[in-house]
């Protein structure tokens, strides 16, 4: 809590100035959302989509927001404005599968995590994998059998 209340009064010489941060206005929002202040964290995330509706960042964080207050449909709109903007953001694609998944909408889950790792290959593969072993598992389709191999190692190296 302290870190999140210190996290509070550090933008505020940001927030002061003529020229109003919309990146900042967002994390502030993300902020408050996590402290519990939701209703002041969907206003400040808002000011700062005002200020410019093609920040990618604004959108992601409102993404968050939403899906933090189980909001999965708004948060799926959300990530897909941020991604008309950066379309390349791997993290983007992941919170996108995440909340796919969480609303059992496995063909939309399966596009977002093909792109989001066609996007970004090199990242942890192990954790690419898994995710591909249970996308396979929840879809039927028969796969590598990776995750018996990876159980099987980790038993015999723990």
């Amino acid at each position: 809590m302290e870190v999140c209340s210190n996290s509070l009064t550090l933008p505020k010489n940001g927030i002061n100035s003529t020229k109003l941060s919309t990146e900042t206005l967002a994390m502030k929002g993300l902020v408050l959302n996590t402290i519990g202040k939701k209703d002041e964290a969907n206003e400040f995330v808002k000011k700062g989509l005002k200020n410019d509706l093609r920040s990618h960042v604004c959108w992601h964080v409102y993404g968050l927001v939403h899906r933090s207050n189980k909001k999965y449909d708004e948060a799926v709109k959300c990530y897909r404005n941020a991604l008309k903007w950066d379309k390349e953001n791997v993290q983007i694609y992941r919170d996108l599968s995440i909340v796919q998944l969480q609303m059992r909408d496995m063909e939309g889950f399966r596009v977002s995590r093909s792109i989001g790792r066609a996007e970004d290959i090199s990242v942890n593969i192990g954790t690419s994998i898994i995710i591909s072993e249970v996308q396979c598992h929840e879809l039927g389709i028969s796969s590598i059998g990776v995750l018996d191999s990876i159980s099987v190692l980790s038993f015999h190296f723990l």
